[in-house]
């Protein structure tokens, strides 16, 4: 999310003209920087759907609430249908979407620009690939295995203890202790159970129960900084009624260097 609200600042300042195409070029940065984080949200949950009915349920497969939302075209959809990573992918085409910018010229210092932006893209990437692995990542078997024994091993005891108590108390008509023992009991045994589960719940907060994440507020959070960005580069404070426009840096075209075998030259 912070390589998407760096990106559409340098949009913001970059392209603050109130006109089509400068417009298309920072609502795409900014579409296809939100899309990325719905595209997580679904490569996260796959991870967990095990069965064709949990992706059902999780929609991690199903790209159409993306549509609806206006976060993706249909041809986008299909151009992701069935690929690994899709979230990852959408990073391949922001840096492709710069590198077009600085051969058409529309970017300043664009061999720099464009250096900048893919060690943007990478960092996100990256940032991708760090939560997917550990998601994907499961504990040792036996560090599991290990926690679980000690845990049910404890409750064990409990209900031993409990029981003896139980039943001196019941044998000598000393009830003192009875009702403590069974409650302290049943307490531990819950809490430690659930903390069984819990480890459980949150080990993945990407999927669609009550307890995780939601990608409706990233999506509005991440949409509101980039457009207050947009609003901030078109309208800024020193832009006065008799000279409204804000600053725009000069466009400028690659230096291209032509090898000679471009040219299949015959030496005679």
């Amino acid at each position: 999310m912070n390589v998407v609200d760096n990106m559409s600042m340098r949009m913001a300042v970059y392209f603050p003209g109130d006109n089509a195409a400068d417009a298309e070029a920072r609502n795409i940065i900014m579409r296809y920087g939100v899309l990325s984080v719905g595209l997580l949200f679904k490569d996260a949950r796959e991870v967990d759907a095990w069965t064709v009915d949990q992706q059902k349920k999780w929609r991690a497969t199903d790209l159409s609430d993306l549509v609806e939302d206006n976060l993706l075209t249909e041809h986008e959809a299909a151009l992701l249908e069935n690929e690994p990573a899709k979230s990852q992918i959408v990073w391949v085409w922001i840096s492709s979407v710069f590198t077009r910018m600085c051969l058409d010229g529309r970017l300043p210092d664009p061999l720099k620009n464009q250096e900048t932006m893919l060690d943007f893209c990478g960092e996100a990437r990256n940032a991708i690939g760090t939560i997917l692995a550990q998601l994907n990542m499961q504990f040792p078997v036996t560090y599991t295995h290990l926690v679980i024994t000690l845990a049910k091993l404890y409750m064990v005891a409990q209900a031993l203890e409990a029981g003896v108590i139980l039943g001196v108390g019941l044998e000598i008509g000393d009830y003192t202790k009875l009702v403590p023992k069974l409650l302290l009991l049943t307490l531990s045994s819950a809490m430690y159970q659930g903390l069984l589960q819990i480890k459980e719940t949150i080990s993945n907060p990407f999927r669609d129960d009550a307890t995780d994440y939601s990608f409706k507020m990233f999506h509005a959070r991440l949409q509101h900084e980039c457009e207050s960005f947009f609003k901030a580069g078109m309208s800024p404070p020193y832009a006065t009624p008799s000279n409204p426009l804000p600053a725009v840096l000069p466009p400028q075209f690659l230096e291209r260097q032509v090898h000679t075998d471009t040219y299949n030259f015959e030496y005679a």
